[in-house]
């Protein structure tokens, strides 16, 4: 096995390449754009697989496949290797972006090359797919039909198997994880893999580390959750008391304000959930978290406090108002937060690149899969007791793994 081997994305403007690359590598921070040709140079990404390193490459669209077509039909005449010949020759500014892909070629293990099958295959196109299949042995190509049309989708299949190229089928924007999963697995079964084992290896170590990665951003999702479950158990309205017991109007006050406290605190939940998983350009449409009179629970001072806030000169006694640990709030509140990282966590990769989509929790479809009522109201009620014992970190370790695989399964 190599130390290093390199991945290379080809194809025309506005083809994918970059929603792709995103999706191959679970980096929303790709620059992925719907404005034609907006990746102006190379992206290439070194990951460390362990065994060995492989650098995945986006590239600039193709901006001349008939000259390039053309050109590479005279150097194979010539036996001469036609990525390299192109570099050599080409020194026209015109074709720089040109001239950068095929640099990238000149030593690639594998050029995916990415297709948009929305509209019938012209003489541009067919340009291209002969131009990769002429790129010879020393590289394997496949090719990815994205945005396919059901109109369309046939005549690309053909011809890509009239060149002798295998092509899988990836909608990069409207993709999941799984469905990314699912490509990988297909891509490593490629015949052209089969006479270098080395490269399926490659590709399974990749996606094996696109899943860690995955699973490691929903498990820290599933301990924020807790963290900020524990914080909204201890959430404090206050307000001086005017008597020895409080009104009824002080008491809507209270409520009141402890609600749109909960509130922000939710919004600002959501809002470093996305930071840590570099989502900040997302918007979130979401109604204001409401709470019910039952959800809060009203904490006033003893008697000999209130007493002592009569006294001249003495602090007055504040009235509390808090989450109930004993009401459903926890339990929405856990479900809620679900919902959206599970939400955030289905979407693919590159759409998030793009920043022009929103979630929208105006419908909630809670998580249909099971939470441990029982033990999310044990933990909130220990957690509003301000309970910092090894049993309860313990219980709050073992909840963090079962909503992790809870936020998994309504994911994928």
């Amino acid at each position: 096995m190599k130390s290093l081997y390199k991945i290379v994305i080809v194809g025309r403007p506005n083809d994918g390449k970059s929603s792709i690359f995103a999706n191959f590598l679970g980096d929303d921070e790709v620059a992925v754009s719907p404005i034609p040709g907006e990746t102006k140079h190379m992206q290439p990404r070194e990951i460390n697989l362990g065994k060995c390193n492989v650098e995945v490459i986006d590239t600039p669209g193709l901006q001349h496949p008939e000259t390039v077509f053309f050109s590479f039909k005279d150097y194979v005449a010539a036996g001469r290797n036609p990525a390299n010949a192109f570099v050599e020759e080409f020194k026209d500014p015109r074709y720089a972006h040109d001239v950068e892909i095929m640099k990238a070629l000149s030593d690639a293990d594998i050029c995916m090359l990415v297709v948009n099958a929305d509209n019938f295959v012209g003489h541009t196109q067919k340009c291209l797919l002969d131009t990769f299949s002429m790129l010879g042995s020393g590289v394997a190509v496949l090719g990815l039909v994205n945005r396919k049309d059901d109109d369309f989708i046939g005549e690309w299949r053909d011809n890509f198997a009239i060149r002798a190229m295998e092509c899988f089928e990836f909608d990069a924007f409207k993709t999941k994880f799984s469905d990314c999963a699912r490509l990988f697995d297909e891509i490593c079964s490629a015949s052209s893999l089969r006479v270098r084992s080395d490269l399926g290896e490659v590709l399974r170590a990749l996606k094996a580390n696109r899943t860690s990665l995955w699973r490691s951003n929903i498990d820290a999702a599933a301990g924020e959750i807790l963290n900020s479950l524990k914080d909204l158990m201890n959430l404090r309205s206050s307000l001086k008391m005017s008597n020895f017991s409080i009104s009824k109007d002080e008491s809507s006050r209270l409520h009141g304000d402890f609600s749109s406290m909960v509130s922000a605190f939710v919004s600002g939940f959501r809002r470093e959930v996305l930071r840590r998983f570099r989502y900040s350009g997302i918007r979130v449409n979401a109604p204001d978290f409401k709470l019910s009179d039952s959800q809060m629970r009203i904490i006033l001072p003893n008697v000999i406090r209130r007493l002592w806030g009569k006294m001249p000169f003495a602090k007055k006694p504040d009235a509390l108002c808090a989450a109930n640990p004993n009401s459903d709030l926890p339990e929405i509140f856990a479900r809620d937060a679900v919902f959206f990282v599970s939400s955030i966590a289905s979407f693919s990769y590159a759409k998030s690149a793009t920043k022009e989509f929103e979630i929208d929790l105006s419908k909630r479809g809670f998580a249909p899969v099971f939470i441990n009522s029982e033990k999310l109201a044990r933990f909130s009620i220990r957690a509003a007791n301000g309970d910092e014992s090894d049993s309860f970190f313990a219980m709050q370790n073992a909840l963090r793994e079962e909503l992790a695989d809870v936020i998994m399964q309504s994911a994928k």
